[in-house]
């Protein structure tokens, strides 16, 4: 069992130890306070950095989209148009009348013509 003169001198000891321990935390906090602000100009820079990639990103995605939608609205006219040129000719060549002793093709060929 510890004395009461051991017991003191532990006691110095765990407060020198606090003391020191105190100063080294402060010691820290104080870098931190120091490293932070620059830390959060530097992420800053960076998240604007990124928002500004991200919206030219859109808008050329935007871009695109409009294009795709032009080409695919032009596709649609150009297939409703193949698609009226191909019901004409098979109305022209419905009233055509066949014969055994008439060239079909011919017939055919001078409708197109």
């Amino acid at each position: 069992m510890k004395n009461h003169i051991e017991t003191r001198a532990d006691t110095s000891e765990i407060k020198e130890e606090m003391r020191n321990f105190k100063i080294e935390v402060r010691s820290d906090i104080m870098k931190l306070d120091a490293f932070n602000p620059k830390a959060l100009e530097k992420n800053g820079n960076k998240i604007k950095e990124v928002e500004r990639r991200t919206e030219k990103t859109e808008q050329g995605m935007e871009k695109m989209n409009q294009q795709l939608k032009l080409i695919n609205k032009e596709m649609e006219d150009s297939l409703i148009h193949f698609e009226m040129d191909r019901a004409a000719s098979y109305l022209r060549f419905q009233n055509v009348e066949e014969s055994r002793d008439e060239n079909l093709e011919m017939i055919m060929a001078e409708l197109i013509a």
